[in-house]
């Protein structure tokens, strides 16, 4: 009995929203990967329900070699990835990282991320909290939350 208990606790922290210093995540995922590909891309919405802003200062996955934030932005013709340091999000504001945007990119893949799978990730505040976070893998060719 206690057991299955474990069990149900597990499975509802699993599929609710995670949530620190006032910050929620919802719709984390990333696409399957390609075979052969080191990188992976994970996108999902954050809300900041605080009185103050909230600032992403790093990312890890346990998938991944590393994970670290990212912007794609238009130069001349060509589109290229830019590193962003940190994320800030204000009071009251959601924040979106979606395909042709701001991404987290994890590279050196431990292994090949295939439709389906979960991964956990953590997010790293301005003042040293956590944020632990389930990432749902959708297709390759998904171009939103799964």
């Amino acid at each position: 009995m206690r057991l299955r208990g474990l069990l149900v606790m597990s499975l509802l922290l699993a599929v609710l929203p995670a949530r620190g210093a006032g910050l929620d995540a919802g719709e984390v995922w990333a696409r399957a990967s390609i075979p052969g590909t080191g990188t992976a891309a994970v996108y999902g919405s954050f809300t900041n329900h605080g009185d103050e802003p909230v600032t992403i200062r790093s990312v890890s996955a346990g998938v991944a070699a590393s994970a670290m934030l990212h912007e794609s932005v238009m130069e001349g013709d060509m589109m290229k990835m830019k590193h962003l340091p940190s994320l800030t999000i204000p009071p009251g504001a959601t924040v979106r990282l979606e395909p042709g945007g701001m991404h987290i990119m994890l590279m050196g893949l431990k292994r090949q991320l295939r439709q389906g799978d979960r991964f956990p990730m953590t997010l790293v505040l301005d003042d040293g909290s956590t944020v632990e976070l389930t990432v749902k893998t959708g297709d390759i060719g998904q171009m939103s939350a799964p």
